[in-house]
């Protein structure tokens, strides 16, 4: 099989098309064959019933975040009693049609004292934390809506930092919010205290100190029972550490799967809180919760990604990390299959202009399969580094039109880099192109017209490349 580096004009139609970066002088290096389409040439099949090809779903919304030091008494540029801070999340609708009433969760320590609330806003104690809770209006499609209070810091704190973590919860999906700022994955937002500088990192312990794993998936379906497990390893002799977990929808709790046994749940906002405290802690010393939870229901969202929190009698509060990925610091991720039927590429082209978000997907190469979080809108592309996943954009498959047997290619990346294209399709699972074929497997047939396949690329070093596709026969 041989693959054109440019459409000649009888293949001109056929062109894939995609977002891109910068010309790689069109030296294709592999190919994917489209399999298992019984109805390629019945020209009937496409005049009467027809599936639509399951499809991936962004998010419903974004949210992003930000924390400023807006009253500082005496000037000295850090957080001390009496001093303000004010928080502000921005929330973004990515969907084309209403967005339905969002409310929106934050979580804060202790120490500080939220003030000057939105309206109707109001605070209770989740463990030993303070939320905020606030309604959020329907959005219209790409709407954006502002939210924000300010917060009094009320006692001297022996950390360098504090923080301010926000949710958006919807119906039946849950998203955590992100700093636009850093590099991190869904962080919450750090207060400096004692430090100007460098303050981010002391909300995170080093790798493997506060980890949150699940057993199962990472791709769960409805009706699976996933197994979590929360652990700490304790480095200062302390009085007490508290363990604060949260499950959001579809997830329900298995009854009386609880360890330790004086674990508690606590239900806010249509949110599900586990809290577990454990006494006269040693150095050293481990400490662990588990617990179960079904996946009930039909997911309406792509993925779930959660943080646990753990907060000591020091005042000292931490985030824990999922250890399957090789970004640090990052939320741990249970991903759905792609549920939604119908047209998603008219909402991904959408969301590829948008801002700024995160999704997980498995990607599959010589050294098996790997979590990782890939980055999608227009400032994921502007900012885009050597070593990040992104979203590049999607590669048109006219399926009505193909004769049997056709591929199409992709142009070549310079040293270093890789492209990815879903190849189960339904589920977030994307296989490295190299040289040879790779076929996209479960088409559900009879399939409609086309197809939209996303196409992910790790960055190589150097310029961001363009990405290009042609759909060429094997006779050719």
């Amino acid at each position: 099989m041989r693959l054109l580096s440019r459409p000649g004009p009888l293949l001109a139609a056929l062109a894939l098309p995609f977002l891109g970066f910068a010309d790689t002088g069109g030296s294709a290096t592999a190919v994917l064959h489209i399999a298992g389409s019984t109805v390629v040439g019945e020209a009937g099949a496409y005049e009467g019933y027809c599936r639509p090809v399951l499809g991936p779903l962004p998010p419903a919304v974004s949210l992003s975040q930000m924390v400023s030091l807006f009253h500082d008494a005496d000037g000295d540029g850090l957080l001390d009693p009496g001093d303000m801070v004010a928080y502000t999340a921005e929330v973004r609708n990515l969907f084309p049609e209403e967005s339905g009433e969002l409310k929106a969760l934050f979580l804060l320590p202790p120490a500080l004292e939220p003030v000057s609330l939105p309206a109707g806003a109001n605070v209770s104690d989740i463990g030993p934390f303070r939320a905020v809770v606030s309604k959020i209006p329907s959005l219209p499609p790409n709407g954006v809506s502002r939210i924000g209070f300010a917060s009094r810091l009320t006692e001297t704190v022996e950390m360098p930092s504090l923080f301010v973590q926000g949710l958006v919860i919807g119906d039946g999906f849950t998203v955590m919010a992100d700093v636009p700022s850093t590099g991190a994955v869904l962080d919450p937002v750090a207060i400096a205290v004692r430090e100007v500088a460098g303050t981010a990192s002391a909300l995170f312990p080093g790798p493997g100190r506060f980890i949150k794993r699940v057993r199962g998936g990472p791709i769960a379906v409805p009706g699976e029972i996933l197994e979590f497990t929360v652990e700490f390893e304790a480095l200062d002799a302390t009085e007490k550490v508290i363990f604060v977990d949260f499950l959001p929808p579809p997830l329900e709790l298995e009854s009386g799967s609880l360890t330790p046994g004086n674990a508690t749940v606590l239900r806010r906002s249509d949110l599900v809180f586990v809290i577990a405290e454990f006494k006269s802690v040693s150095p050293g010393e481990r400490l662990v919760l588990k617990y179960r939870a079904t996946v009930a229901g039909v997911p309406k969202a792509p993925y779930l990604a959660t943080h646990a929190l753990a907060f000591s009698a020091r005042g000292e509060a931490l985030f824990s990390d999922d250890p399957r990925t090789r970004e640090p610091n990052d939320p741990t991720a249970i991903l759905f299959p792609w549920m939604y039927q119908g047209e998603t590429w008219g909402v991904w082209e959408k969301v590829l202009k948008s801002g700024f978000f995160f999704m997980p997907v498995v990607v599959r190469n010589k050294y098996g399969e790997e979590l990782r979080w890939a980055r999608c809108g227009e400032e994921a592309r502007e900012r885009a580094e050597a070593g990040d996943l992104i979203f590049a954009g999607l590669a048109r498959v006219p399926l009505k039109r193909l004769p049997e047997g056709l591929s199409f290619g992709l142009a070549g990346l310079p040293k270093g880099g890789a492209i990815y294209i879903p190849v189960d399709y339904g589920l977030p699972v994307f296989a490295e192109l190299e040289e040879h074929v790779e076929e996209v497997r479960g088409l559900p047939l009879p399939a409609c017209e086309e197809i939209f396949l996303p196409v992910l690329v790790e960055i190589p070093p150097g310029q961001p490349p363009e990405l290009t596709g042609v759909i060429t026969d094997e006779g050719l």
